[in-house]
């Protein structure tokens, strides 16, 4: 797949992941304040929600450090003893993050919807 046609993938599944966050935010906020009820924070499942919004934030930060550490030309391979041959360049961690956040959203959307 060309350059362009994988930065064009990334950016419609980044704009999926940014319109379900709106969503996830606008379900959290509207319910409390429209009719006082419990949102998605008050659900036994959230604190499941949470460590794994915890762990999706720490792999985006990874994306983020390892695209840095490459842009100014810092060798983090050798500095963490990393194999050369099975590091991930900052595009596919991307991907890999884009994914995961996208089906991460849409469980927690069910979960919430089911359950109203």
């Amino acid at each position: 797949m060309s350059a362009n046609c994988l930065m064009c993938s990334l950016g419609y599944r980044l704009g999926m992941c940014f319109i379900l966050s709106l969503w996830v935010c606008w379900d959290c906020i509207w319910g409390l304040v429209k009719d006082g009820n419990s949102t998605i924070g008050g659900r036994p499942a959230f604190p499941v929600f949470r460590a794994g919004a915890g762990l999706l934030l720490v792999h985006w930060f990874w994306g983020l450090s390892v695209f840095v550490w490459t842009r100014h030309r810092i060798n983090y391979i050798y500095l963490f003893d990393f194999n050369p041959r099975i590091v991930d360049t900052p595009i596919t961690i991307y991907n890999d993050c884009v994914d995961e956040t996208l089906v991460f959203l849409i469980l927690m959307l069910l979960y919430y919807k089911v359950r109203e």
